[in-house]
């Protein structure tokens, strides 16, 4: 059991090491993000929900997925 600041982020590590795809629906989110405080910085105004609402169904879809994996691997036994 790791320890230190933050031990349960080793943990998150770890989830998201044995998911890549999640690593990229992280990835993409930070760009986004970083994108959106730039626009913002040059006083463009961006509505949130283009952000986060596509943000989520990704994140649905890809939990959907993982389900189905999980299943799909536990039939297979």
């Amino acid at each position: 059991m790791p320890t230190g600041p933050n031990p349960g982020s080793f943990f998150i590590g770890q989830f998201v090491i044995r998911h890549p795809s999640l690593k990229i629906l992280a990835l993409s989110f930070l760009i986004t993000i970083g994108v959106t405080v730039s626009m913002e910085g040059l006083h463009k105004h961006v509505p949130k929900a283009y952000i986060y609402l596509p943000m989520g169904f990704a994140l649905f879809v890809e939990v959907l997925q993982m389900r189905y994996e999980s299943n799909r691997q536990r039939r297979a036994l």
